[in-house]
């Protein structure tokens, strides 16, 4: 577990004396925030985003498995708004695609994997950028499924093509913000 790693490799009497009581003060907000569909979104008063959702729902999730109590109706009401979010690969643009690779992620982390969703992003994997490559990857993994591992495998080795190196370092070049995440969301 990354967090107890991060403990050992920190070790701060001071701050782990205040952390349960921080990350709870920290899941309330979040709690407040949730709207009646089930999703987050940028500010309380405006629409879910299926974006901010899945960070809120992954982030959930891992606190959970660090072992923090969470409210598991307010995760399941999050997971419920992501999988309604999901959509059928030909329906969604380029850039939906990559934000649907981080959904079945976060649905992955919080022990709701998406075999047959991930499967059919799969089959479109040359849409997703780097990153929604990286990300179904990791959804892949924690996914029960046969498939897996040699998906897994050809999404890692379409990565591997794409990465730039120098003699110092490697790194992936992605397009210009709206072509992965979408033009944002005007408030009206």
């Amino acid at each position: 577990k990354i967090f107890d790693a991060l403990k050992r490799l920190y070790a701060r009497p001071d701050l782990d004396a205040r952390l349960p009581q921080q990350v709870g003060v920290g899941l309330q907000r979040l709690y407040s925030k949730q709207h009646s569909d089930g999703g987050w979104g940028w500010w309380a008063n405006d629409r879910s985003n299926p974006a901010i959702t899945a960070y809120v729902v992954f982030g959930l999730a891992k606190a959970r498995e660090a072992d923090f109590t969470v409210d598991e109706r307010v995760l399941d009401l999050g997971i419920q708004y992501l999988r309604s979010t999901l959509k059928a690969p030909d329906a969604l643009k380029d850039w939906e695609l990559n934000r649907q690779a981080f959904t079945l992620y976060a649905l992955a982390v919080a022990g709701q994997g998406e075999p047959n969703r991930a499967g059919a992003l799969y089959e479109v994997r040359e849409r997703l950028g780097n990153f929604g490559k990286a990300y179904l990857a990791l959804a892949l993994n924690l996914i029960d499924d046969k498939a897996a591992p040699a998906r897994i495998g050809t999404l890692l080795a379409d990565l591997a093509g794409q990465a730039i190196t120098s003699a110092t370092s490697t790194h992936w070049e992605e397009g210009a913000p709206e072509q992965i995440f979408g033009q944002p969301e005007r408030q009206e």
